[in-house]
């Protein structure tokens, strides 16, 4: 199997981007991005912009004829619209899908059962998509952990930057799998290029394997500043975050998958001890901590 022709399902939001540049980058595929026909989204001169309905059959079916592979970060409320795309590929007669896993380890029951309907609908489209296997579709799912770089900035790792403080689930000593978005992007590189190694699996990456308090300690050497750091039970947010979900408070996400990232074994989201990093395989580099930060301090994306 040979994939050139690739379809970036997704190109905006956090982490699209950050793919689009890599498979620009590897200059050996023809990119193009699937867009819904009302998006005004502009793509650089080198990038196909294939306009369809994503609400279509007919309409994503015509758009991904002569595709090899199609990569989707569809996220958020739009997760389950990723059947559609998957019947698309089939009757397109598509290779390759790598569906939008990107994050935690959602062949986890513990961590399905509680991320609702999130991990739900991303389980299911997992066994949806392995349905297709005999219908010609291969697949391959990528799971990352926490966006290393993005998570640092924005606080969802626990430290807020700005207030210089931390929150440490459970003492902060659960090591967990992180990339940087731009690894992720390699990530897909990878598989493209190694599509027969790939094939039907799930695979796991992380740019750094941290605990919070290796994360804490390598912040506060590096920007020479003390944080206040409180500690916070794991299974209180978890639980706080589904009440505020079922209240209809969407954000109530956010402490509910903190609390499933940094909730400990029971979770599996130290990649590297309970299902081995593929890094190797697809190219992601194991990267030094503090250099990590430092970069994800200056805005550099490491691209």
């Amino acid at each position: 199997m040979a994939i050139k022709n690739v379809v970036l399902s997704g190109a905006g939001g956090n982490l699209g981007p950050s793919i689009l540049t890599q498979l620009l980058k590897a200059k050996e595929f023809h990119v193009s991005v699937l867009s819904r026909a009302s998006s005004s989204a502009t793509f650089p001169a080198e990038v196909t912009v294939l306009k369809a309905d994503y609400g279509s059959l007919e309409s994503l079916t015509t758009a991904l004829k002569g595709q090899d592979a199609v990569i989707s970060t569809i996220g958020g409320m739009g997760l389950d619209a990723q059947e559609l795309l998957i019947d698309a590929c089939v009757a397109a007669g598509v290779q390759r899908l790598i569906p939008s896993e990107f994050g935690s380890d959602t062949d986890n029951a513990k961590a399905v059962e509680w991320v609702k309907p999130m991990f739900t609908i991303k389980a299911e489209l997992i066994k949806y998509v392995k349905g297709k296997e005999k219908d010609g579709l291969s697949w391959t799912g990528i799971a990352t952990g926490p966006f290393f770089d993005w998570g640092l900035r924005i606080g969802f790792l626990g430290l807020d930057l700005e207030k210089k403080t931390a929150t440490l689930y459970d003492g902060g000593d659960n090591e967990v799998a992180m990339t940087v978005l731009s690894d992720i992007g390699r990530a897909c590189v990878g598989v493209l290029r190694k599509p027969d190694e790939t094939k039907n699996k799930m695979l796991y990456v992380g740019s750094v394997s941290i605990t919070q308090n290796q994360l804490l300690a390598s912040v506060e050497k590096i920007t020479g500043d003390k944080y206040t750091s409180e500690t916070v039970s794991a299974l209180k947010s978890r639980e706080e975050g589904a009440s505020q979900l079922a209240q209809g408070n969407v954000f109530g996400m956010y402490d509910l998958l903190k609390g499933v990232i940094f909730g400990g074994p029971d979770f599996t989201n130290d990649f590297k001890k309970f299902h081995g990093l593929s890094n190797d395989l697809l190219g992601v580099p194991n990267r030094n901590v503090d250099d990590a930060v430092t970069a994800a301090l200056k805005n550099d994306n490491l691209d």
